[in-house]
């Protein structure tokens, strides 16, 4: 029974644009660091402390490289396309010449593409992309903390594929959307779980605010923002489906401007290398000259709420970051600068692949394939994070409360989403309840069958036609040859 119900389909080529895009995620988290997972120590595996924390330096670097490379691979493109064109021309030249001259010539020349979209518009459009990014970026380790709900993310990109490019979303497509509740709720249930934790509360009863924010005396960690401040929670979850609202929204514009507008996914890349780089730029050159106040003591371990944000140090003052501590940091030429070179030189290259695998998955497939990658890039996140951690501290993970569930509960939602996803893909095919009416493959199917009976009829009154003119040739030349007679 179970194999009539379930079978396996067919995995499409562009699937492959797909797992390069979460293999380079991967690189690019083995670089540059992952989100602060609250049950894990080390993030890092080039861990060069102070360096590392200059966010906004390093993203600069990344999307610098991105221009560069962008439009290198935009040149490139340029040079195949010049190629193709020219031995297009001398195909159709040969033809020609081949050609009678007294039979008529039909050409299928093609139509000069003109740009109708706002290039304002586009420029909007990435530095949205820009902005939402780095917000998302940035505050993942300190206010979004397993607030990842990327199942609502679906419904809204859904809800704008319909209105934009007017798709219809199929009955095994919905149950796979409904079905993102169970990893939904086993997220919600992490976050509980995290409340629940007295560890993550302020203690009244200690005075010094300094000693409030460490999760206790033998753990060296902070706690969970969230939690500390529960103002926060109000403010986190709105703030989190805004930007992946924005996000999906910016998704599905990138796919338009790619497949109605043909832009090339290469000249993108340039653009948002550059507003990227001139918005972190300005915004680096701000916060280097605004420090927030004293640095803590050295070798003592307490966490303030400023430690949350402001983790640059430099001329014993905390900064939101600082280019003048990184380049100052780089020029010791020591162990840590060493490791930061390192981890720039391949995170730079990690991360212009990521986004370039990124944009050929929204190109080739749709916006939502990337946002159905999360779920498969976080389970092997953390298997590298489990690895690391053993490595670096002999213990997976910390020994704070709940810790093994909560990892369990991760993995569970994440596995659950992976099954979502490749029933989604098809790869997995339900074949009860009309759940395969509409798949890839029986759609074609059906194509097909129409071409077919098409032609058949075609065919059959073709053969009609001929049939009924020879008739009335044949009753035409009886009728001639009695008019003759007569």
């Amino acid at each position: 029974m179970s194999k009539e119900c379930i079978k396996l389909g067919e995995m499409k080529s562009d699937t492959k644009f797909l797992f390069a895009s979460i293999i380079l995620n991967l690189f690019l988290d083995a670089a540059l660091g992952s989100a602060n997972v609250p049950i894990f120590k080390d993030l890092k595996a080039l861990d060069s402390k102070n360096l590392s924390n200059c966010f906004l330096v390093r993203q600069t670097f990344c999307y610098i490289f991105t221009i560069i490379m962008g439009y290198i691979f935009y040149l490139y493109e340029k040079k195949h396309l010049s190629i193709k064109k020219v031995e297009e021309e001398d195909i159709n030249k040969k033809n020609e010449d081949d050609t009678s001259n007294d039979l008529p010539l039909i050409h299928n020349e093609r139509e000069e593409i003109k740009v109708s979209y706002s290039y304002i518009k586009v420029f909007f459009i990435i530095f949205l992309w820009v902005l939402e990014e780095q917000i998302l970026s940035y505050f993942k380790d300190m206010i979004f903390l397993n607030i990842d709900f990327w199942m609502f993310e679906l419904i809204i990109i859904h809800f704008l594929l319909i209105k934009i490019f007017k798709i219809e979303v199929y009955k095994h497509q919905w149950l796979m959307i409904g079905f993102s509740i169970f990893p939904f709720i086993l997220k919600l249930i992490t976050i509980i779980l995290s409340f629940n934790d007295e560890n993550n509360k302020i203690n009244d009863e200690i005075s010094d605010e300094k000693y409030e924010y460490k999760y206790n005396e033998y753990i060296d960690t902070t706690k969970l923002l969230y939690v500390a401040k529960d103002c926060l929670m109000g403010f986190a979850v709105p703030a989190y489906l805004i930007l992946i609202g924005c996000r999906s929204y910016v998704y599905t514009e990138i796919k338009w401007i790619m497949d109605k507008e043909y832009i090339s996914p290469n000249i993108i890349l340039v653009l948002y290398g550059i507003v990227g780089a001139l918005f972190c730029i300005i915004i680096n050159i701000i916060v280097t000259f605004i420090p927030y106040g004293e640095k803590k003591e050295k070798d003592v371990q307490y966490y303030r709420i400023e430690d949350y944000f402001f983790k640059v140090e430099y001329n014993n003052e905390i900064y939101l970051d600082n280019f003048l501590a990184y380049f100052e940091g780089l020029n010791k030429l020591d162990n840590e600068a060493i490791l930061e070179i390192f981890a720039i030189i391949f995170g730079v290259i990690s991360f212009f692949f990521y986004k370039y695998f990124s944009l050929k998955v929204i190109q080739k497939m749709t916006p939502v394939h990337l946002i159905f990658s999360y779920p498969i890039f976080y389970v092997f996140n953390k298997i590298y994070l489990l690895i690391l951690n053993t490595i670096k501290n002999n213990s997976c993970i910390l020994e704070i409360d709940n810790a093994l569930i909560k990892l369990i509960l991760d993995f569970s939602s994440d596995i659950l989403s992976i099954i979502d996803y490749i029933i989604y893909l098809e790869i997995i095919e339900l074949h009860f309840c009309g759940y395969d009416f509409n798949t890839r493959k029986n759609i074609l199917a059906r194509g097909n069958l129409e071409v077919v009976d098409l032609d058949s009829s075609i065919k059959s009154r073709t053969r009609s036609d001929y049939s009924m003119s020879s008739s009335e040739e044949h009753r035409s030349s009886n009728e001639k040859d009695i008019s003759i007679e007569s």
